[in-house]
């Protein structure tokens, strides 16, 4: 049996660490560890030139600096990181004969050895822990300990740091929406309404070879390529050009909601763009390490020509990772930073479970507490990715996603409790700050800000499994701007240009008005919905004009964006003043907003007349209430009219049965 201890990082800054102790739902196991069971760990390496990485990233993601958009290859990048000449030799030789691999990308290197070498090597004890069902981690119960000869070589070693007590979520359970907040049917998210509300042109496909995608694939799921077939063929998309990598097969047999959507929307939006699938190994939701961040990182960086945008909808507690395993978050920033040295984009969403994220998931949180505090989630609060929140469409409006308006999920945000402000934001988050209405100690306002930006991410069309569902989640909308970038990569790419790469040195110099649709109502106080209850905070971040922690600096204009992204290096320079933003021809947007509204009032006066009963009403409220019972029945007859005139007719390739409703 291969047990696999996945990066847990444990800092090393003398030559012993503490141990796991058991905590929240872990306890020992009563299975005993054979000696000659193997497992697989990491040792971090440190970098020689510490500070070599950071200022590469700077010089590169600055639109002032000589070296903006003009990224490395793969050997330079490493070599930002590359360790003392004596680490490895000296490393290797502290291992002996045990197999191991070293990652020039990540400075990690692969251990390979059984449970016997292990503890010898250590001087420690291996004790597997039990959680739920069939969860398993294997850690260190006594402290591990490290030759002061290699000491100095070492970040970090795997095997010691606690798990995590966040519940897992049940992202592919069903459920049904009351009825009074169900969406109108045709108003349910398609491509063609996303195009409609986005101004995306419908003819727009990607013609370079280059303009490569990518979808993170994690906790053992699966898609379906009938299911993609079939969602194509109802929407009227193209075949998508799809490929995959990673350490693991796709189980076609076993599709699951999350890499449908993903699949299916990441395609539809950037139709012919060559798109991988990543799939990587590894489930266990109450681990330190929810999903293979780093794994996955260092697999794409190892290729000589990676995908150039990657959509990750995946997210774990940024607080408890940066209380257990802070040098776990740093790996994965340094490989962020190195990814956008190679001119990639790395778009994350921002979490299901509003401003206070997991929190009320542990099981050793009450509400009450939960509440108290923001709950960033990572790695959407780290300053090298763009963060995607959702919104929805409500009465007439886009708004902030939320679960007890309908929305299913509530739209993650807020602000960082590990990473600074980065530069890039502070202007556009300032004046928000100023008037944040929450206390100080609720949220550490001088971090990072997330999410940036935001798009639909509520009732979803997806094929799984031979069925349509109705799915809600920044998992959704995370897709959908990655396909955005992709379709902005193509442009640059037939013009001669680089890529986009940094999305976020991009986004917050752009003018506001013209790049932005500014969300303005609403809020992320409320959580995800669990068993049809969606708890809410008393605290909790509203949208407002200008960039806010519900939404970002608002949902993309892609009509204007495409210049302004085309010609980044003489816009952000200030070389080309005079730009012209093209005009929408076919305003699709105004009347899908429209129509929403209009079903609104519709459903309220028909339901107001039906409560009521309009026969009684004539009957027993004389002239008066016979007046004001002819004058409902005339709205809403008018009101029929106005959706069928206002209304956009969907297009045959959008009429899908009805699904399930399904958060992710």
């Amino acid at each position: 049996m291969l047990t696999v201890l996945w990066l847990v990082a444990v800092a090393v800054e003398a030559a012993t660490s503490p141990a796991f102790r058991a905590h929240g739902p872990w306890t020992p196991s009563r299975r005993a560890l054979s000696e000659d069971e193997r497992v697989t760990w990491w040792v971090g390496v440190k970098a020689a030139r510490p500070y070599a990485l950071d200022d590469a990233f700077t010089n590169v993601t600055t639109p002032s600096h000589p070296r903006f958009m003009r990224y490395l290859s793969r050997a330079a990048v490493d070599a930002l990181t590359q360790p003392e000449a004596a680490a490895l030799p000296a490393l290797t030789t502290w291992l002996g004969k045990l197999n191991t691999t070293y990652s020039a990308a990540s400075n990690l290197l692969v251990v390979e050895s059984s449970i016997l070498e292990l503890e010898a090597l250590l001087n420690t004890t291996l004790t597997e822990f039990a959680a739920s069902g069939s969860h398993r981690v294997v850690k260190a119960t006594t402290p591990i300990h490290v030759p002061e000869v290699v000491a100095a070589y070492v970040d970090f070693v795997s095997v010691t740091l606690p798990a995590s007590s966040i519940v897992p979520s049940a992202t592919d359970a069903t459920a049904t929406l009351h009825p009074s907040r169900r969406l109108d049917a045709k108003t349910l998210i398609t491509p063609t309404v996303l195009r409609g509300l986005y101004h995306v042109p419908a003819d727009l496909v990607v013609t370079d070879p280059q303009a490569t995608q990518s979808f993170a694939v994690f906790c053992d799921a699966s898609y379906s390529e009938t299911d993609l077939t079939d969602f194509n063929e109802t929407m009227g998309t193209p075949r998508a050009q799809l490929a995959q990598r990673g350490n693991r097969p796709n189980d076609p047999r076993s599709p699951h909601a999350e890499p449908s959507l993903d699949v299916q929307y990441l395609t539809a939006m950037a139709p012919l763009a060559t798109t991988y699938a990543w799939l990587m190994r590894g489930r266990n939701p109450f681990s330190a390490l929810d999903e293979p961040f780093v794994a996955w990182a260092d697999d794409v960086l190892s290729r000589s020509s990676p995908p150039l945008v990657h959509s990750i909808s995946y997210a774990d507690d940024e607080r408890h990772l940066a209380a257990t395993a802070p040098n776990y978050l740093r790996s994965l920033d340094r490989l962020l930073q190195k990814m956008a040295l190679r001119g990639l984009t790395v778009i994350v969403a921002s979490g299901d479970d509003g401003a206070m994220g997991l929190r009320h998931r542990q099981r050793n949180l009450s509400l009450a507490i939960a509440c108290s505090q923001g709950g960033p989630q990572w790695p959407a609060s780290s300053p090298y990715v763009t963060s995607v929140g959702a919104t929805m469409l409500l009465d007439g409006a886009e708004t902030v996603c939320m679960a007890d308006h309908g929305g299913r999920i509530t739209s993650g945000g807020g602000f960082s409790s590990v990473y600074a402000q980065p530069a890039y934001q502070a202007r556009a988050l300032a004046s928000y700050i100023a008037r944040a209405p929450v206390p100080t100690t609720y949220a550490n306002l001088s971090g990072r800000g997330y999410p940036d930006v935001s798009a639909i991410g509520a009732h979803y069309r997806v094929r799984v499994h031979g069925k349509w569902r109705s799915i809600s989640g920044t998992s959704a909308s995370t897709p959908v701007l990655a396909a955005m970038v992709t379709l902005w990569n193509d442009a640059r790419l037939r013009a001669g240009k680089s890529p986009v790469g940094f999305l976020n040195a991009l986004l917050y110099r752009f003018p506001a008005k013209d790049a932005f649709f500014d969300i303005t109502v609403g809020d992320n106080r409320a959580g995800k919905l669990l068993k049809d209850n969606a708890p809410r905070c008393p605290h909790g971040f509203d949208a407002t004009r200008g960039w806010d922690a519900a939404t970002g600096l608002g949902a993309p204009r892609f009509h204007a964006l495409l210049p302004l992204v085309l010609h980044a290096e003489d816009v952000l320079r200030g070389n080309l003043t005079a730009l012209t933003i093209p005009s929408v021809v076919n305003d699709t947007r105004t009347s899908l907003l429209a129509a929403t509204k209009s079903s609104v009032i519709q459903s309220v006066v028909k339901s107001v007349v039906t409560s009521m009963g309009a026969t009684s009403w004539l009957r027993g409220a004389g002239i008066f209430g016979g007046t004001l019972a002819l004058l409902v029945c005339l709205a809403t007859a008018f009101m029929t009219l106005c959706v069928k005139l206002c209304r956009r007719r969907p297009a045959r390739s959008e009429k899908v049965p009805d699904g399930h409703d399904t958060t992710l």
